[in-house]
């Protein structure tokens, strides 16, 4: 039987919601933890995924900003709206981690479940 520092799994949940420091969870002792390892892969699928979605849009925001000023306009408002929700998920991340749950973050969530569903 393992036993891992309680604070340690705290804070390794917590900061795995933090931008690309869910690779201190994932390659920490504690990383066997059931919440460690839940928060960090939640972690990593949301950081993944807004930085996708970034990455889009600043693809999209370089051709449109050729094409028209209010199609540049639109992805601005779109890149505001990716930021906006990436911290709502991280405080939500971080509060479920906080209170020592595993609540599934939306959308990161049904992801998580699809990738780990895949694995096994």
């Amino acid at each position: 039987m393992n036993s891992y520092n309680k604070m340690n799994i705290k804070f390794l949940s917590i900061v795995s919601y933090i931008g690309p420091l869910f690779v201190i969870g994932k390659f920490s002792y504690e990383k066997d933890s059931d919440q460690v390892n839940f928060h960090y892969r939640q972690g990593e699928i949301l950081f993944f995924t807004m930085f996708i979605l970034v990455l889009f849009s600043l693809i999209f925001d370089y051709i449109f900003n050729f094409v028209s000023e209010s199609l540049s306009i639109i992805c601005f408002l779109f890149k505001i709206g990716i930021g906006v929700t990436w911290v709502i998920l991280s405080i939500m991340g971080i509060l479920s981690a906080i209170s020592g749950s595993k609540t599934h973050l939306p959308i990161i969530g049904v992801l998580l479940e699809r990738i780990s569903n895949k694995e096994v």
